[in-house]
């Protein structure tokens, strides 16, 4: 048994000054991280509006700031408040484990912040970069739903007919199925005026048959949807979505039809048609085709889109001269040159997130096995005083444990917010995703990082317990030797 009133001497004792002044330092430091994330959340879902991510970033270093005080100030807090509780600190070999924890305490408590902020910044990349992947895969459904989309202006003839297209896309295999639409516009603009800036585009009111958009939304798994006397909005941007077009009411073969709502959701089967409305069938029969569409099955779903875009493509005279067009838009190709983007970001983010946390636990390491020394002087005392193998084992494994958990406390924690915040953005993004999804992905990404935490404690704790625990002789040699 350790006699643990032997452990009381003064020399060695160290007292946290001004207790009560570090515990309300404390208080304030972590209301103010739960509010300065409030505000960061605040403006994040603005920035999503009006596309300003200056404020944001701005707010997310006062986030990095306010972890770092928060944890400095609880770090000294708790080493004073668990100094003063005589009975727990009188308990086996407690009162090694506690010097152990607050000898320079100033110190222990900047180098804790400081690998909290850097943990934070860690798991927030990794989460961000998990994020953009899971919006590179959805971007592609909702941009390209079937292989091969193409859309013809009917207003010029085409350099390339449907025909034409259709033997260019067999090249490179085999078409599965075809599937029909066309866009009508008699040329007003009675319900896309309620855009701002819709005359400067050239916009008229275009409509997509209820019955060929159902067969579009069914051919790509989505529930088919039910129109009476309405309209529905159907834009590819998140801005025009949130207009409001309840004032607007459309009369179409003598029948008014109201508003039945907008969605930014759907998949983009006529890209090109950045607003149209579906209506009834029965609303635009008789009136002009403005476009004609077709949606592409293929056998091989994945052909060698470069090539087929190549021949798809064709030059046209504009006003600022000649560009390439093409009327033809290819699944595989959307999906190459997104995850192009997402894996630059995703390797690079990834990359300097490795690198943070096994710099931070290095560092963490560095910091415990530099006091090996200081260390086995006071385990020897502890093994002259009565402790076992066994006890000595418990208390340097709580020593260190304790100071490996400190800077992981916020990190863990972060984790919910994260969830909810990323959640909530998939949300804004409307690709069908919901904030469980967001969750997983940052408990996951909180798995690996407490992995690679174990697997440095564990390196850590048998490298110090082969220089510091005390067994039979060796307690007799530090003991000559102090």
């Amino acid at each position: 048994m350790v006699d643990s009133t032997l452990l009381k001497a003064e020399a060695v004792e160290r007292s946290e000054k001004h207790p009560a002044l570090w515990r309300a330092l404390s208080i304030v430091a972590v209301a103010g991280l739960a509010a300065s994330l409030i505000v960061t959340y605040r403006n994040l879902m603005a920035a999503f509006r009006d596309q300003d991510g200056v404020v944001v970033l701005l707010w997310l270093v006062v986030d990095l700031v306010v972890i770092f005080l928060a944890h400095f100030t609880l770090s000294r807090a708790l080493a004073g408040a668990l100094l003063r509780r005589e009975r727990l600190k009188n308990r086996g070999a407690n009162a090694v484990v506690l010097r152990g924890l607050s000898g320079r305490m100033t110190m222990n408590a900047l180098l804790i912040g400081a690998l909290a902020t850097i943990l934070v910044f860690a798991v927030g990349m990794s989460n961000i970069a998990m994020g953009e992947k899971i919006y590179a895969d959805c971007s592609v459904a909702k941009d390209c739903p079937y292989d091969v989309l193409a859309m013809l202006d009917c207003a010029r003839e085409p350099e390339i007919s449907m025909e034409e297209g259709e033997k260019i896309i067999e090249k490179y295999s085999p078409i599965a199925s075809r599937m029909d639409f066309q866009l009508h516009s008699a040329g007003e603009t009675t319900l896309c005026s309620s855009v701002l800036g819709y005359d400067l585009m050239g916009w008229t009111d275009k409509y997509l048959p209820l019955n060929q958009f159902n067969a579009l939304l069914t051919g790509c798994g989505w529930e088919p949807v039910a129109l009476d006397g309405q309209y529905l909005v159907v834009t590819g941007a998140q801005g025009i979505s949130e207009v409001d077009f309840s004032d607007k009411t459309v009369t179409l073969n003598g029948k008014p039809y109201s508003w039945a709502g907008s969605s930014a959701s759907y998949p983009e089967f006529a890209r090109r048609a950045r607003l149209y409305f579906v209506v009834p069938d029965e609303a635009i029969s008789g009136m002009p085709v403005s476009d004609e569409c077709a949606a592409y099955t293929l056998v091989n779903h994945r052909p060698d889109s470069r090539s087929m875009l190549s021949e798809l493509t064709y030059l046209r005279q504009t006003e600022y001269g000649p560009e390439e067009w093409c009327d033809f838009a290819i699944r595989e190709e959307y999906r190459l040159w997104s995850n192009a983007n997402a894996g630059t970001l995703l390797i690079g983010t990834l990359y300097v997130s490795t690198v943070f946390v096994c710099m931070a636990l290095a560092i963490l390491s560095v910091k415990i096995l530099s006091t090996l020394d200081e260390e086995r002087r006071r385990f020897a005392i502890l093994y002259r005083l009565g402790a076992d193998e066994r006890t000595q084992k418990s208390a340097l494994r709580r020593q260190i444990g304790a100071f490996f958990l400190a800077p992981f406390a916020f990190p863990l924690l972060m984790i919910v917010p994260m969830g909810l915040i990323f959640g909530r953005i998939y949300e804004i993004w409307d690709f069908g995703l919901n904030g469980w999804r967001a969750m997983e992905t940052a408990v996951l990404i909180a798995l690996v990082v407490a992995g690679a935490y174990v697997l440095y404690f564990l390196i850590t704790y048998f490298i110090s317990c082969g220089h510091v625990i005390c067994r039979g002789a060796e307690g007799g040699g530090n003991e000559r030797g102090l």
